[in-house]
């Protein structure tokens, strides 16, 4: 074969430990070899010793693996690294697959002299992976919709689904998305019969991010106890975490979930699961938790359905109000409180959220106050506790946008970075102070 016509491609993943990125890296990068492609492996960051690396599988099949090793986007060195490996093997393709490896790769691509043609895959919809704070919960939105505008940069964009597919364009309508599904190899000729007994399966990653715990539970639910259906959870993860599942499900007394650690042959455990569709889960999985703020929406208004503790978290309801609110609808049960102080601090509450977002309240409570506030925060309608009662009320609709609707927490962000700069400052200077009395 002419070594010239041979195409030359370098993937750019995080690391190599085995997930749904992972899987499907090794698997394209198999069919890649079979058409006689030469394939190049660059990673940012090292792999976690508690979890299983696809790096061997790699190297026994002759791949080149370039590790940077440093400290994944952030390290000076590692744009070096990969600069110069781009520069020196003048790849036909570069092929990122996470969303450091896309930052890295559009900024590198950039200065090279040749250009390479870049493709993006999108895994997931990675602005919705749970972290532990608020901050750094926006700040990884306010990374992914500048990375979406990089994307426009990009010769494809690959989404695994058309649901990451309409996350992406939600980002950056200017994209042009392609989906391509992972696949699964099936033997020709083979016959399936549909099972009497539907398997779910997962397979991947097992981290705190994938829903699995909220799936365990509810299998275990009691709307979902009656039917006859078994759970499959193959992957691998953290000894924390995989400890934390086992005893989840050790405590499942039908032996509905079957924890079956890391998968070797995937292909035995795609044809225990139902793959095809036999079985209408979406009528069995009847309630979940949504990935983005969605609105009742009319002919003649818009509103939202905020329940119970949503109206506490203004940065929530702004995401409602920013999707053209007309007026903030409450819906809660403040029963449980008892005739406490509780259900007059949570009306309370809905009078800071009218203020906030120029908008009237209506709030219909069980057991609490039910009500009408304007969006000066005035009660014009306010039923009293433990009464049973009705009324009616006619509510204008609003379209203004407050300060606090087109910028959010900026002015706490503000407040705290101006805090944490000032002690560092106010530290450095009394260092600096004591040495030089030191020297003195």
């Amino acid at each position: 074969m002419d070594n010239s016509k041979i195409m030359k491609i370098c993937h750019v993943i995080n690391s190599l430990n085995r997930g749904g990125a992972e899987s499907h890296l090794l698997d394209l990068i198999n069919a890649q070899l079979n058409d006689g492609m030469d394939v190049h492996v660059t990673v940012i960051g090292e792999d976690s010793t508690e979890s299983y690396s696809i790096e061997s599988e790699l190297l026994k099949n002759g791949i080149n693996i370039t590790r940077l090793n440093g400290p994944r986007m952030f390290n000076l060195f590692s744009y070096f690294s990969m600069y110069s490996k781009f520069r020196n093997e003048k790849f036909d393709i570069i092929h990122s697959h996470q969303p450091r490896s896309d930052f890295m790769v559009f900024r590198i691509n950039k200065y090279l002299s040749k250009k390479s043609k870049w493709i993006v895959s999108v895994h997931g919809k990675y602005d919705t992976y749970l972290e532990k704070g608020s901050l750094s919960n926006n700040l990884r939105k306010y990374f992914m919709k500048r990375l979406s505008k990089h994307w426009q940069s990009a010769s494809s964009i690959i989404a695994i689904s058309k649901e990451v597919k309409s996350w992406i364009e939600n980002l950056n309508q200017n994209l042009n998305v392609v989906v391509i599904p992972y696949w699964i190899d099936i033997k020709s000729g083979e016959t399936f019969e549909k099972k009497d007994i539907g398997t779910l399966g997962f397979l991947g990653r097992l981290n705190v991010n994938k829903g699995i715990e909220d799936l365990i539970n509810a299998i275990n639910s009691d709307q979902l106890k009656s039917f006859d259906f078994k759970l499959m959870i193959g992957g691998g993860g953290t000894e924390d975490y995989l400890e934390k599942l086992k005893n989840m499900i050790e405590q499942d007394k039908t032996e509905k979930v079957n924890f079956l650690g890391y998968i070797e042959n995937r292909e035995e455990f795609f044809n225990n699961i139902d793959v095809f569709g036999w079985l209408d889960w979406g009528k069995i999985m009847q309630f979940g938790k949504g990935s983005e703020a969605t609105s009742l929406k009319t002919n003649s208004f818009t509103t939202q359905g905020l329940i119970c503790y949503d109206s506490v978290y203004p940065s929530w309801i702004r995401e409602f109000v920013k999707d053209e609110a007309d007026f903030i609808t409450i819906i809660t049960n403040d029963g449980w409180w008892g005739n406490t102080s509780g259900h007059y601090q949570h009306f309370a509450y809905a009078r800071l959220r009218a203020i906030e977002f120029d908008r009237w309240i209506v709030r219909s409570a069980n057991n609490g106050f039910s009500g009408i506030i304007d969006p000066e925060g005035n009660v014009l309608q306010k039923t009293n506790y433990w009464e049973r009662t009705g009324f009616t009320f006619d509510v204008p609709s609003k379209s203004t946008k407050t300060i606090y609707t087109k910028f959010g927490d900026w002015l706490g962000y503000l407040c705290l970075f101006l805090s944490v700069g000032g002690l560092g400052f106010i530290s450095f200077t009394k260092f600096q102070n004591s040495r030089f009395n030191q020297d003195n």
